[in-house]
């Protein structure tokens, strides 16, 4: 039976680092560093930041669609 953990900010399935787009978690460390920055804001600008965000976050989900390949699960 697999068994799924997390180590170092990757997903690890039976004890090997699942390749990703984030694998140096730069992705989530981008993001956690924009999301910061809103309090520092006007309100008005949050949708921009929120547009943004998605944005890198959809790129990301599609290299790791990308390179899985059709039809397998990820």
């Amino acid at each position: 039976m697999a068994t799924t953990s997390q180590e170092g900010g990757c997903p690890v399935r039976d004890g090997v680092e699942q390749e990703s787009a984030n694998t140096d978690g730069s992705v989530t460390r981008a993001t956690r560093e924009r999301l910061a920055e809103l309090g520092n804001r006007p309100t008005a600008d949050h949708v921009a930041v929120f547009d943004e965000i998605h944005r890198h976050l959809v790129d990301a989900l599609s290299e790791v669609e990308d390179r899985s390949g059709p039809g397998t699960d990820t």
